[in-house]
């Protein structure tokens, strides 16, 4: 059987060396083989690269040369070479990652161990919606800008356009049937809403739309996350990133992901004893992270998410019984790239 692989290095440090990097790809594309038991590796593909820069806002390329190097590694040794890995070893023993390998992978903590998920995410949504079957999927939208009407419709499209290429990957079109974005457009109360003022709202959305479909709130990050679009966001997709069909790979084109479920700490009722906090010097609510929106905590209760990979990949990330937030978060203004 013949397979090919996309996936995405996540992060790499700012430190790596070129050959780490290189080797890093190789000892994945081997894991992966193993891991799934195939004798033949008939190609594999890179999707991005990237690698996190401190003085940057989003995460951003690494250096030509290593992303060449890279690149020209897998195809030539993958795809030209139509390497064949023998079944001399024991491969239903767990298999050790490799010393060399110090990049973070796309970003579900399956994918870091070098194990494919038992299904894709096409299949993870499809048997979502086949065990409620009054359920939808995809996130509630929050307009926050209301500038252009031209743009707004512009993102639309282009959000649309970016999931219908992910699930034609699986072939899967038919989800579209049941993808509902849910679009909160309101500008007497969400012109320039912030997303704490979105957070409530969308909460009170979702115990009500959990109710109506069918779904108990907690199957489903359609009820705890939900979609935030600021002016900056809007101008990310529309203006400033590639557009379909080209892939964004850059991780330009962003929205704002909302925890529903994140709340500040309270000084007052803040459970000092169990933090190890001493209530008459520590503040719960500054954890020593450079202030962002007058947040001082690592996590801020949402992030930055390419739109390319929002649907179905952060979807199925954000689900019950996969990586959920606390692995895939990366503090604002970094971009997650799915």
């Amino acid at each position: 059987m013949q397979y090919v692989f996309l996936y995405r290095v996540f992060s790499v440090p700012c430190d790596v060396q070129p050959n780490h990097f290189v080797l890093s790809a190789c000892a994945l594309q081997h894991s992966l083989a193993y891991s799934l038991r195939v004798s033949e590796l008939r190609a594999v593909s890179l999707f991005s690269a990237q690698r996190r820069r401190p003085d940057s806002n989003i995460t951003s390329s690494p250096h030509e040369a290593v992303y060449e190097s890279l690149l020209h590694f897998i195809e030539g040794f993958c795809i030209l070479s139509n390497l064949h890995l023998s079944n001399d070893s024991d491969t239903s023993a767990p298999r050790k990652q490799s010393s060399t390998q110090t990049c973070t992978l796309s970003p579900s903590s399956e994918h870091r161990c070098g194990i494919m998920p038992r299904l894709n995410d096409a299949e993870e949504v499809a048997a979502h919606l086949q065990q409620y079957p009054n359920s939808k999927w995809g996130f509630a939208i929050y307009r926050c800008t209301y500038d252009s009407a031209a743009d707004w419709t512009r993102f639309l499209q282009i959000l649309h356009s970016r999931v219908e290429k992910s699930l034609d990957y699986y072939n899967r079109r038919d989800l579209l049937a049941r993808l509902d974005w849910a679009v909160q457009d309101d500008p007497t109360t969400l012109d320039g809403a912030s997303k704490d003022f979105v957070r409530a709202h969308f909460r009170s959305w979702a115990r009500t739309a959990a109710a109506g479909e069918g779904t108990p709130h907690h199957a489903s990050p359609r009820y705890t996350y939900c979609v935030h679009v600021d002016a900056a966001a809007l101008d990310s997709v529309v203006n400033e990133a590639p557009q379909p069909p080209s892939p964004d790979l850059g991780g330009v084109g962003y929205v704002n992901v909302v925890n529903a479920e994140w709340e500040m700490p309270d000084r007052e009722t803040f459970d000092y004893d169990a933090s190890g906090l001493d209530p008459g010097e520590d503040d719960p609510t500054d954890e020593g992270e450079e202030e962002f929106e007058g947040c001082r905590l690592f996590d801020v209760g949402w992030m930055r998410v390419c739109v390319d990979g929002l649907l179905p990949r952060v979807w199925v990330l954000l689900s019950p019984g996969h990586s959920g937030w606390d692995v895939n978060y990366v503090r604002p203004p970094q971009i997650t790239i799915p």
